[in-house]
């Protein structure tokens, strides 16, 4: 069976524009955010999607709930879809982050360096955030109910996805707020297509 999963980030929020650590805290979009959720909704005008899933956080699910709002879809929240929790840096300016912990913390968190069991106090190892967010598109593969699936989620969740889906690869995906991801399975076979929809990483570059 083909399955198509349409994974994208939320919009901007406030916290987003003053480059602070979001994590698992639950921070909403900005007026801006809203305005790329609209545009957002635009791209998948002739998507005939058949289910959205969402992360439960404010910022993933008003960003489902206005792209898909034309449509005759219900969202289903997962925890599983949630960002990174960051433990101990969160709330905190990515700056401030970088001299407390230095750029080689910062390198690791984004990806530019293999350390699955890396995680900062009080938060998830990168291998924890990829196995929960991994299963929940597998158990959706698994299930076979619909062959296009949207997923509404964050930035480190959606990179962490992706990455695990392609080749080993030096290059960090962008994850700018909104873009896009295509994620296909055909029979035994998947790859990935994307970014789609923003073409400027606004932040964690």
């Amino acid at each position: 069976m083909k399955i198509e999963f349409y994974i994208f980030r939320h919009g901007q929020t406030d916290w987003n524009k003053l480059r602070k650590v979001q994590g698992k805290m639950d921070i909403p979009l900005n007026d801006f955010g809203r305005e790329e959720a609209l545009k957002l909704k635009s791209f998948f005008k002739d998507i005939d999607i058949e289910k959205v899933y969402t992360s439960d956080l404010k910022r993933a699910f008003e960003t489902a709930e206005i792209t898909f709002s034309d449509k005759d879809l219900t969202l289903e929240t997962s925890e599983r879809l949630r960002e990174a929790n960051f433990g101990e840096v969160e709330g905190m300016n990515v700056e401030d982050l970088l001299n407390q912990y230095s750029t080689k913390f910062w390198d690791i968190h984004i990806g530019g360096e293999e350390a699955d069991d890396f995680s900062y106090p009080g938060g998830e190892t990168r291998r924890e955030v990829r196995e929960r967010v991994v299963s929940q598109i597998l158990d959706i593969k698994r299930e076979g109910k619909y062959s296009k699936v949207a997923i509404s989620t964050h930035g480190g969740s959606l990179r962490s996805l992706i990455h695990h889906f392609l080749p080993p690869q030096n290059e960090l995906i962008k994850i700018p707020n909104c873009v896009v991801y295509k994620l296909t399975f055909n029979g035994d076979e998947h790859f990935v297509e994307g970014p789609f929809n923003n073409e400027e990483d606004l932040c964690y570059r």
